[in-house]
């Protein structure tokens, strides 16, 4: 059927088969050097029938992961939010960057995100991580990072401004997606082995940009520690 102008215009895919509207939308902001999340975000998305999965990457103005470079995403995380559409299709968007998220703030974070996505949900994964703490009532932390050692003592202050006692902590003092992408689960294994204490209720990974998210991985690790 062509379609006409003017208000009674028909329907022009009247007659034809259409897909159902998902029951919900999730959206990630994530860094141009993410590679994990584009290959984890969709196998874990896809366990959730009628949930469909958006990524949209933040400008960087360069690599490293420090606070310096950090700064150049404040103000363009709206912009990358705003860029999904079409308009009012997000129902949840959260910006997919553990530091990045405490390094600028969660609050200003958030209200970047709800500025780009208006009436969306909205979270961070430094938020997450709180809410995953609490969800479990756990207080004493063991805390293991990739990041360089200013990155490193802001994830400190976000689990200690929520009350938590960090009884243990240690840092690869990585710089690079790249690099922290480069370590195999095997050998994150043996770090997170290493970085455990057994006065500490739980284990913090930060980062995602380690491969934590293999089938069954998670699982055996907390077998292997006797822990979350």
């Amino acid at each position: 059927m062509l379609r006409q102008e003017g208000t009674d215009a028909p329907d022009p895919l009247e007659g034809i088969e259409r897909l159902a509207l998902p029951r919900a939308t999730i959206a990630c902001i994530q860094l141009p050097t993410d590679l994990i999340l584009d290959e984890e975000a969709p196998a874990l998305i896809s366990r959730l029938p009628g949930v469909r999965l958006r990524l949209q990457k933040v400008q960087l103005d360069g690599e490293t992961l420090d606070f310096a470079n950090y700064e150049t995403a404040r103000g363009r995380i709206r912009s990358a939010a705003a860029t999904l559409r079409p308009k009012g299709s997000i129902d949840a968007v959260g910006l997919a960057c553990t530091s990045l998220a405490f390094a600028l703030g969660r609050d200003d974070v958030r209200a970047e995100l709800r500025a780009g996505q208006p009436g969306a949900q909205v979270t961070d994964m430094a938020t997450a991580t709180l809410a995953a703490l609490d969800r479990l009532g756990l207080r004493r932390p063991a805390l293991l990072t990739p990041y360089v050692d200013e990155l490193h003592q802001r994830n400190l202050e976000l689990l200690r401004g929520a009350g938590r006692e960090v009884v243990v902590d240690s840092n690869l003092g990585l710089s690079t997606d790249e690099e922290i992408t480069s370590i195999t689960p095997a050998a994150l294994r043996e770090l997170a082995l290493a970085a455990d204490d057994p006065s500490a209720d739980c284990l913090v990974i930060a980062c995602s940009a380690f491969r934590t998210l293999g089938s069954g991985y998670l699982d055996a690790l907390e077998a292997d520690l006797g822990k979350p």
